[in-house]
Formats: structure tokens, C-alpha cells, sequence
């Protein structure tokens, strides 16, 4: 008879672990939302009796930085296509917008590049990069912030250029981006190419929508998945775990979260003191999510159009649009795009959904949270993964779940 596996939550690393460990246990993965994934979430519309899927959480990908998710769709034979990653910034109460989708469009098309305001932003950018190679050990425990008022970076690379940049690869407001620590910016921006004005990796999505490899690990495994379940609490007792599972108890060998640590926190016994407290390295930003066909959020210059899009609001708030027609290569009359935390701002008429989504804040850098999670892996036959152990992407998940799954293959 197999051993048996709950799996708490059914994102990247959720289903990462499941997939692997079926082939040796019974897997039980419970879902508090109706659909599998996490921050995969496709949706699928039809336009002139044509059907496109288009995504709202996890979009794109890289072969530098995503080798072992790279692996997994392999091995699930998904197939994925180039896509073209661009940014621009929007500040509409000043009149100052720029994108650097390419060379043209920042030179010939901008009509601030021979601007101060614009040359500044240009010097930073060749500053913070060749800085950044230098990786000191110095960089480790100041806040970003210390760092840019340290070596006298100018307000115009940090306003119109870092802190946007930043604030939309973690979607969190800019006040929080001001905080996190030195060496995990610089790291993450080395790892991914950032600081390089040329060769930067080429950026992928996944064909037809990133819930086509969610389809893969349900037809190819026997997990058995509960939706809707949203489990508040577990009991253990002799290396065994009992789960709540419709007003009946299962008892479980093993168990891995696979949620957000202050979800996991909140369902852990109170007991767990230890586990809370290294858990609550990593806060969370919640955002709003929409999914709709309102091109007002959108650079007034259409050349502008990019695939990430940041507009400051006056207040302190990331506003970010996808474009997802350019990011997922739609062949299709209507733009679509994503937008957080605007939700107030797009026209009713032309919204197709709201989501909720809540993002990693990060306090340390990963070395340090790794560090410290491993003091509580296994303990009690309980395990913990996530992209929150790393940089809260999805090559994060994975990685996370192939350690869970070393250890118990």
C-alpha cells in the first residue's frame, strides 16, 4: 500500500511535488480557489467565434533564469514561443512618458531624450549596472534606498526608472520596494540579465496559455485534487497528519505546504512556534488584478505600447498594464491587457474579470530564508515550499518543490 501525501495548495510548487511524488505515493493536493493553479490563471475568450486564452497571473519566461521549469514543460512535451518583454513608464501629471522596447523608440520616438531629466535616467542605468557587476558583500545588508543615496544615484533614475522597474517586477507599491535589501535586488537583476544593455535573454510564454501544462500534470498523473477546500487547520499525532476533509478526518504520512508562508502560519497549530516565526520572514501585498479591453490606462503615445506598462498614480500606488496581445503573440482585433490596482479607473463596460492575487514581500535576501527553513523541513513529516523561497517566481516553485521531492523520492 502507498504512503500518503496532502499537498496544501495547488500553484507551480504544488503541483511540481505532486506530479513527481505520484509516481511513488498517493497524492492528495487541496484548493481553496475553483481552479488549479495559483498564478497560473488562463482564461479563454472568444472574438468572432475564435477562441484565444489569455493569462492574468504567471505570463512569461526565460531560458537563462527558468531552467529546471523549462525541464518540466519538456517533460509534459508543452510547447512555448518567443515573446518580446519591453517597459515603459507613465507619469501623466507631468507629461513625461518614455518606453525602452528598443533603441528606436528610445532615441527617435521619445520626445524627452535630449531632455536633463532623460540623460539622468540614461547615466543611472549605465551606473547601477556596472556598480551591480561589482556584487560587493558590502551591498548585502543595506536597504535599497541606503544604497542609492550612498553612491548619489539622481531622483531621476530612481523615479522614472529603478523604483518603477521594481515595483512592477514585484508588484508591490514603491514604499515597500524601498526596503528590500540590497544584494537580493542586485542578485536578482545579475541572474536575469538586467544589467546588461545587450544579450538579455529571450523571453517566453507558454503556447496557447500557461494553464496548458496545469492540463499535462492532470492527465498525466493520478493526483486526486479537492477545489474549493480550503483547510484551516491540521492536527498531528505519531508521525501521522490528519486533515479536515468534508467533516471527515484523513490521516496523511507526510505533508507539504505549498501555499504562502502567513497562509501556512494561520493553519499551522499554535505549538509550531518556531515554524511561525521563520515564516513570517516573508510578508505579503495583496492587488487587485483586471482583466479587460480599456486602453486608457495605456502611454497616450501609442508607439510607447510595451509589454509592461507602469503609470504613477499620486499616490504611491504600482499601476501596472500588460499588453497582452504583444506578450502572447494574439492575432486578434480587440487589445487586451491586465491591469493592477486600477480597478476604480477602467471602464465597467469593458471589463472581463477581477482577481485577487498577493504577491512575496521580501525582508532578507533567499539565502538567508532558505537558510532558516531548513531548521523546520521534515520536522513532524512536514514539509514547505513555494516561490516565496526564493526570488517568488515560478522557477522559484520548482526548485523548491525538486528539494521536497529529493528528500522524499
Amino acid at each position: 500500500m502507498k504512503k500518503k501525501i496532502a499537498i496544501i495548495g495547488s500553484g507551480i510548487s504544488g503541483l511540481t511535488a505532486g506530479f513527481e511524488l505520484s509516481k511513488k505515493y498517493e497524492i492528495h493536493i487541496y484548493e481553496k480557489n475553483s481552479y488549479l493553479g495559483g498564478h497560473t490563471h488562463t482564461h479563454k475568450i472568444t472574438e468572432n467565434n475564435k477562441k484565444y486564452y489569455i493569462d492574468s497571473g504567471f505570463i512569461v519566461f526565460n531560458n537563462k533564469t527558468y531552467p529546471n521549469f523549462i525541464n518540466l514543460l519538456k517533460k509534459l512535451n508543452v510547447n512555448s514561443e518567443n515573446t518580446s518583454m519591453s517597459f515603459s513608464v507613465n507619469y501623466p501629471f507631468e507629461d513625461f512618458e518614455w518606453s525602452g522596447k528598443n533603441l528606436k523608440s528610445i532615441i527617435f520616438k521619445n520626445k524627452n531624450f535630449f531632455s536633463i531629466k532623460f540623460l539622468k535616467i540614461i547615466i543611472g542605468i549605465i551606473k547601477f549596472n556596472f556598480i551591480a557587476k561589482m556584487n560587493k558583500k558590502s551591498f548585502l545588508k543595506i536597504k535599497i534606498d541606503t544604497f542609492l543615496k550612498k553612491f548619489n544615484f539622481s531622483e531621476e533614475f530612481k523615479k522614472y526608472y529603478l523604483y518603477p522597474m521594481c515595483a512592477s517586477i514585484w508588484s508591490n507599491p514603491i514604499n515597500k520596494i524601498k526596503n528590500y535589501k540590497t544584494h537580493f535586488l542586485i542578485e536578482f537583476f545579475i541572474n536575469h540579465g538586467l544589467v546588461n544593455l545587450f544579450f538579455r535573454p529571450q523571453w517566453k510564454v507558454v503556447k496557447l496559455g500557461s494553464n496548458k501544462y496545469i492540463e499535462k500534470i492532470i492527465r498525466l498523473s493520478d493526483i486526486k485534487f479537492f477545489l474549493n477546500n480550503n483547510v484551516k487547520s491540521i492536527k498531528t499525532s505519531n508521525d501521522q497528519i490528519k486533515i479536515k476533509n468534508k467533516n471527515k478526518l484523513i490521516n496523511y504520512d507526510y505533508l507539504i505546504f505549498a501555499n504562502h508562508a502567513n497562509e501556512i502560519s494561520k493553519i499551522l497549530p499554535n505549538n509550531f512556534k518556531k515554524q511561525k516565526k521563520i515564516l513570517s520572514l516573508v510578508d505579503y501585498q495583496t492587488n487587485d488584478a483586471c482583466l479587460h479591453t480599456d486602453s486608457s490606462l495605456m502611454p497616450k503615445n501609442k508607439y510607447n505600447w510595451s509589454s509592461w506598462n507602469f503609470i504613477k498614480a499620486k499616490d504611491d500606488t504600482a499601476r501596472l498594464t500588460y499588453w497582452m496581445n504583444y506578450l502572447q503573440n494574439l492575432k486578434c482585433k480587440k487589445n487586451y491587457f491586465v491591469t493592477l490596482n486600477s480597478n476604480n479607473l477602467i471602464n465597467k463596460n469593458k471589463i472581463i474579470k477581477k482577481i485577487k492575487y498577493s504577491h512575496p514581500v521580501f525582508k532578507h535576501n533567499k539565502e538567508y530564508t532558505y537558510k532558516k527553513l531548513q531548521e523546520i523541513q521534515g520536522l513532524k513529516n512536514i514539509y514547505y515550499c513555494g516561490a516565496w523561497c526564493g526570488y517568488g517566481f515560478h522557477e522559484d516553485g520548482v526548485v523548491s518543490a525538486k528539494k521536497i521531492t529529493n528528500c522524499l523520492m
